[in-house]
């Protein structure tokens, strides 16, 4: 299972999980081209959490999927 959870500071939940709680993410900290600075953590149960924060999309993709 993979739970998304739209957060509006992706560093500070990233901080408080990795040094607080001690836990490594599954996928480090990046952008993605289609709008989201993101990070992946495993639970105990072993589902995925991916905290993300909407950041705008690459002018690339903008171009490719956005326009028109």
């Amino acid at each position: 299972m993979l739970l998304n959870l739209e957060v509006d500071d992706v560093d500070a939940v990233h901080e408080r999980l990795t040094r607080e709680l001690g836990l490594e993410p599954r996928l480090p900290l990046r952008d993605e081209d289609f709008g989201h600075w993101h990070c992946i953590f495993e639970a105990p149960d072993g589902a995925l959490l991916d905290v993300i924060q909407p950041i705008a999309p690459s002018a690339a993709f903008a171009k490719a999927h956005l326009d028109g």
